[in-house]
């Protein structure tokens, strides 16, 4: 298993390298290599050289033991991406962007979400419960894209004078939790549902949401009085957390209320970067040299599970359900600065920025299938699709249109 998981590192690397001398996303390349070496590819391609000298191709493509534990690294990743989010959100940042970020951070995603959970139920005739999932998988912007291309604009000055670059950083973030968070409370619904009535679910919801935020508060008081208490080292502090993350996911699992772990540990990030700047600073950096490691797993590992077949059958369909979705958040976004200070050509430029999908996708695209939901390979297999467009396309627009979109001296 260790030399077939070094295989599938050093391959995701060398596309991943590959795809950033094209200009594109590394991650692209991430996904492509994990796909080339999974289950599916792998047996097609051993199928094609079926021959006693290809049989280490067998080996290669379709060592399952890596793939075993998929899950496992993804809900690791997930709990990462969570603890990042949440130790980036700073409220100084948030105060002096004002109401345009909270719009920007919620309308877009929930329109987004709407029309995809709609337009999947009446064109892949799925039940509505199930759709809710692929809406808030889909419904996420990416960070991994959305992060470098905005710090890129500060640095070079474009468009800092209404900053919108911090803007477009401060919204993404709280978008991906939005959608993250819903998407836990979906999926919880979606393996309790049996026997619910709908008056439950109406309480549950909220009781998750109250509850995941109320431990959450606790535990990032708990751990700052803690470090004020125990001079511990950063790297202690980083596994305890870690650690906490971890025990709060299968808590959700065996909880006699209802919980969100999620929406737990965005919280105690939060709280922690709110609280102590110093620690979060700290947790930050080792966070940030995880997610360097962990990334490489997350999109290969996650482009291994797609079903090849099944993508090519989606393909069309798949393609119109997110691009629905897509001019869905569109509007959505224009709604959210309609009376802001910036300009139509700057909302527009809003507009791009919100378009690529990645990270959250990879983090939780395969989570209906690895928990047994029935269309959990058409909700991974929609995922790695939107990534797979969106991701070059999100990119590549912002690189053209950010310096003529972001004018500074000509406010239309």
């Amino acid at each position: 298993m260790i030399l077939s998981l070094a295989i599938l590192i050093i391959l995701s690397l060398i596309f991943s390298r590959l795809f950033e001398k094209m200009q594109l996303p590394g991650l692209i390349g991430m996904l492509i290599a994990g796909i080339l070496i999974g289950d599916s590819s792998g047996d097609y391609f051993y199928h094609i050289l079926n021959n006693n000298e290809y049989n280490i191709l067998k080996w290669v493509f379709v060592n399952e033991k890596v793939f075993q534990f998929s899950p496992e690294f993804r809900n690791l990743c997930l709990i990462i991406i969570l603890f990042r989010a949440g130790l980036g959100i700073d409220r100084d940042n948030l105060k002096k962007i004002g109401y345009p970020a909270l719009k920007m951070s919620i309308i877009p995603g929930l329109f987004e979400a709407s029309i995809i959970m709609y337009s999947a139920h009446i064109i892949l005739n799925l039940p509505i419960i199930e759709t809710s999932l692929l809406a808030f998988v889909i419904a996420a912007v990416s960070p991994a894209v959305i992060v470098p291309a905005m710090l890129n604009l500060k640095e070079k000055g474009i468009g800092n004078k209404k900053d919108v670059p911090t803007l477009v950083l401060a919204s993404a973030s709280i978008d991906d939790l939005v959608a993250i968070s819903l998407f836990g409370v979906c999926l919880s619904l979606n393996l309790n549902s049996a026997g619910n009535s709908y008056d439950w679910v109406v309480i549950k919801i909220p009781s998750m949401i109250i509850s995941g935020i109320l431990f959450g508060y606790l535990i990032g008081l708990f751990f700052i009085k803690i470090n004020n208490l125990i001079n511990l080292s950063v790297v202690y502090k980083f596994i305890t957390l870690l650690v906490t993350g971890i025990f709060l996911c299968h808590f959700e699992k065996i909880s006699p209320f209802p919980f969100s772990s999620l929406l737990s540990i965005i919280t105690i990030a939060y709280i922690i970067n709110d609280k102590d700047k110093l620690l979060s600073s700290e947790l930050s950096k080792k966070f940030n040299n995880l997610w360097k490691f962990s990334e490489l797993l997350l999109f290969s590992l996650i482009g291994a599970e797609v079903d090849v077949t099944l993508a090519f059958e989606i393909g069309l369909l798949g393609l119109l359900i997110f691009l629905l979705g897509l001019f869905g958040r569109s509007i959505g976004v224009w709604i959210s600065l309609v009376g802001s200070i910036l300009n139509k050509r700057e909302k527009l430029f809003c507009v791009m920025a919100f378009l690529p999908k990645a990270t959250v996708q990879a983090a939780i695209g395969g989570t209906a299938l690895a928990v047994g939901i029935a269309s959990g390979g058409l909700i991974l297999s929609m995922a790695v699709l939107s990534i797979l467009v969106t991701a070059p396309l999100g990119s590549i627009a912002i690189k053209i249109w950010a310096e003529k979109l972001l004018q500074e001296d000509d406010d239309v």
